[in-house]
């Protein structure tokens, strides 16, 4: 015996509904706007905590009497704002 169709199901996009249009255009012009510095916050989101984690494996976590944080922090930012200038990470 045949499979019976099964009905369609409407899909329906919510930046359609007209209460969430303003929210949605809001939404997009914010990503819009931090989109070009990626880079910058790729450096600091993950690439200061690898260091950091890093920094401690290696046992130089509180070199200088620093949190290793503030090193990763700086190489993160210093990282992601080279990258954001030249438009390339290498």
């Amino acid at each position: 015996m045949p499979a019976k169709p099964r009905p369609e199901k409407k899909l329906t996009n919510i930046a359609l509904k007209p209460e969430w249009k303003g929210q949605a255009r809001m939404i997009r012009t914010v990503l819009q706007r931090l989109n070009p510095w990626g880079p910058l916050f790729f450096g600091l989101g993950f690439i200061a905590p690898l260091t950091a984690t890093l920094l401690t494996g290696a046992g130089l976590g509180t070199s200088f009497g620093f949190s290793p944080i503030w090193p990763g922090l700086a190489l993160g930012a210093a990282w992601g704002l080279y990258a954001k200038i030249r438009g390339s990470w290498l």
